[in-house]
């Protein structure tokens, strides 16, 4: 024993371990003093668009390089999503404001404005995100039946990756100019995506709408930051108030401008044709754009409205409503008509971002938070609906779904995701879904629209027919000549677990949703929000007990009638194969006609109510077409004044345009 030992003193090992404490208590201590000057919004944005610019860089390093760009925009990725979640923590004091630079003596100004109204989108952009880069480690892979990928770094990854900063960019912008400077990011990334497949014409022209379509929303934006400045002598966005200047005729164009503006980022109609064409993109890419792109529309749209109007309503609820009724309508029933997997999927997204705006247009406390609710419920339930169909088109190269049936046998765990997205999308209880519509119709009831009540009804049913016809002919009727299929790779089923597991438990719990990010944003967004207006919603995650068992006697009676369902279909397609062609027998082949096939019910009631002529009675892609058609005639014309075709026609050319603005000018002159 020690002399330190005997005398009482601490041994050297002790000492040894009281000085690593007292370094890590330091080490810590200057570690909360740096989070808490760290500047969180601008590592939020700047990370992913570092990775995405530098990643082509990291690909060109031999042998490893490919890996070592795809794990950078994954890191990044994953980071912002941490930043994001620590700023819940930072915001909850109140929004937090964040400046970098500024240029042309402020006009254009790089500065941050975090509360929770931007964050609540910004986590699911990033989250959805991440997920889809993570799934498309797997998917875009020589394994793939439908694409010729080589291994290696894909462009798509940092396209992705890009996107991703730039909707946190612009979500956070507190300048009118910064935030178009992202939107339009945001909209190049989408083109980007969508011309993957360049040897495709039709990938091609789906860029071409992309790029039409979503460039008005740009030129509406930038003339509402003309008028605003014009009109408050800034372009900060938090600095508007409203005030005499804003109740002008100006800043009413102003908000017609920034309607106008949103209306092609949140995919209603008639500026909707553009997302269904974009299916063309790989998936991890259309989860991206389809789910996450719309939610910066939905956040300006809510933005401005409270911000220029007050109190928001009247004329405004009418058309915004109108808009997303309408919208709802549309989606649903053309998608009710689709074959193309991702087309039917993507025409339900835009039905559900129907829903979305009628709940903004209501302009009520319930009714933005059904907005809310709504908007997350819709990035959960439609991304996990492409990761599924990617799933199916991955394994077997088939997207149309006549040509499909069956899968349930080859793809358990796959149709068990997609089930429960069928169920999410026809708003069944313990869904997020099902809160989010039970709040929107509340709010209708409330706000005396009951026209939108019927509405929302009609389209609860059609959402349910869609996801009926969805999960049937896919998963439960007959194999029409698809490949053999099996579940895919563990990093693509990992994303549709998640999002299925997160459906159910937020729709279980919703109160998490709603306390820690819904009812936070409509306090700093100013909007007084009455106790006994939530608590229906508060009160679903109640009763536990009886509430988990409900769930497992639903699950299991689901799974038992999956299995009959499948064997009958087994069964079926055997004795359809022994028996070819029956004999006769003066009368109907009770057999054929009580077959289980969701075609022959289909194809009956689409033939019944005309859907394809309704459908396509309310198509504007007619408009676009011809619009296309006569610029491209204008075009063809434009070329006949080409220098090549002739120097001295281009030298008379040039003499009249002198002449022309010399006359104007000296008119000019003596007008003064």
């Amino acid at each position: 024993m020690s002399e330190g030992e005997v005398n009482g003193s601490p041994s050297w090992r002790e000492g040894v371990i009281m000085t690593c404490g007292a370094v890590l208590q330091a080490i810590r201590a200057h570690v909360a003093v740096a989070l808490a000057r760290l500047a969180l919004p601008e590592l939020a944005v700047l990370a992913p668009i570092t990775a995405a610019i530098i990643s082509p860089l990291m690909a060109s390093v031999p042998r490893i390089g490919s890996a070592l760009a795809k794990a950078s925009c994954l890191a990044a990725t994953y980071f912002t999503l941490t930043v994001l979640m620590l700023l819940t923590i930072r915001v909850s004091e109140g929004p937090l404001r964040s400046g970098s630079f500024e240029l042309s003596s402020a006009l254009f100004e790089f500065e941050l404005y975090v509360d929770y109204i931007a964050l609540l989108p910004a986590l699911l952009t990033s989250f959805i995100g991440a997920l889809a880069l993570t799934y498309g480690l797997q998917y875009l892979s020589p394994l793939n039946r439908a694409y010729d990928v080589r291994r290696g770094f894909d462009r798509s990854h940092l396209f992705i990756t890009l996107f991703i900063g730039s909707m946190v960019g612009a979500l956070f912008s507190d300048n009118m100019l910064s935030l178009l400077v992202f939107w339009e990011l945001t909209t190049l990334c989408s083109y980007a995506l969508i011309t993957y497949r360049l040897e495709k014409p039709e990938a091609l022209r789906a860029g071409l709408k992309c790029l039409l379509m979503t460039h008005v929303g740009g030129v509406g934006l930038l003339g509402a930051a003309l008028i605003l400045h014009f009109l408050t002598g800034t372009l900060r966005i938090s600095e508007y108030r409203p005030s005499t200047a804003l109740q002008a005729p100006w800043a009413l164009a102003a908000l017609v401008l920034v309607v106008l503006g949103v209306l092609p980022k949140t995919v209603q109609y008639p500026l909707h044709t553009w997302l269904p064409d974009g299916v063309v993109a790989p998936t991890p890419a259309t989860v991206l754009f389809h789910v996450c792109g719309f939610q910066l529309g939905v956040y300006v749209l809510i933005r401005f409205l409270w911000k220029l109007l007050s109190p928001p309503g009247g004329v405004w609820s009418l058309a915004i409503t109108s808009l997303g009724a309408l919208t709802l309508l549309v989606g649903a029933l053309t998608g009710l008509v689709s074959r193309n997997l991702k087309r039917v999927i993507a025409y339900g997204t835009i039905s559900g971002l129907g829903y979305i705006m009628m709940g903004v247009g209501l302009m009520t406390p319930l009714g933005l938070a059904a907005s809310l609710l709504l908007m997350a419920s819709h990035a959960l339930c439609y991304s996990l609906l492409f990761f599924c169909a990617g799933a199916i088109i991955y394994a077997t190269g088939v997207d149309d779904i006549e040509r499909l049936g069956g899968c349930y046998r080859d793809m358990r765990v796959t149709a068990t995701c997609c089930l429960v997205a069928c169920l999410s999308l026809a708003a069944m209880p313990l869904t997020l879904e099902y809160v989010g519509k039970y709040a929107f119709l509340q709010a209708t009831v409330d706000a005396g629209y009951l026209h939108l009540f019927s509405i929302g009804i009609v389209g609860c049913l059609l959402n349910a027919a869609l996801g009926a016809r969805l999960f049937y002919t896919v998963f439960l009727g007959q194999p029409r000549g698809r490949p053999a299929a099996s579940d895919p790779p563990l990093l693509m089923i990992a994303p549709m677990a998640i999002t299925s597991a997160l459906i159910v438990a937020l729709g279980t719990f919703p109160a998490i949703l709603l306390n820690h990010l819904v009812l936070p944003s409509l306090a700093q967004l100013g909007v007084r929000v009455d106790a006994r207006v939530v608590e229906p919603l508060l009160s679903i995650s109640r009763g536990l007990p009886a509430l988990a068992a409900a769930v497992a006697a639903l699950a299991l009676v689901l799974l038992l009638m999956l299995h009959k369902l499948s064997e009958e279909v087994k069964h079926e397609r055997a004795e359809e194969v022994d028996e070819v062609v029956k004999p006769f027998l003066c009368g109907e082949d009770l057999d054929y006609v009580d077959s289980k096939r969701g075609r022959r019910f289909y194809y009956p009631l689409s033939r019944s109510i005309k859907l394809n002529s309704l459908v396509e009675a309310v198509n504007p892609d007619r408009l676009y077409a011809a619009l296309v058609k006569g610029f491209n005639g204008a075009s063809r014309n434009a070329r006949k004044l080409d220098i090549r075709g002739g120097y001295g026609l281009s030298l008379l050319y040039f003499a009249v345009g002198v002449l022309l603005l010399a006359v104007a000018g000296v008119l000019i002159w003596y007008s003064r």
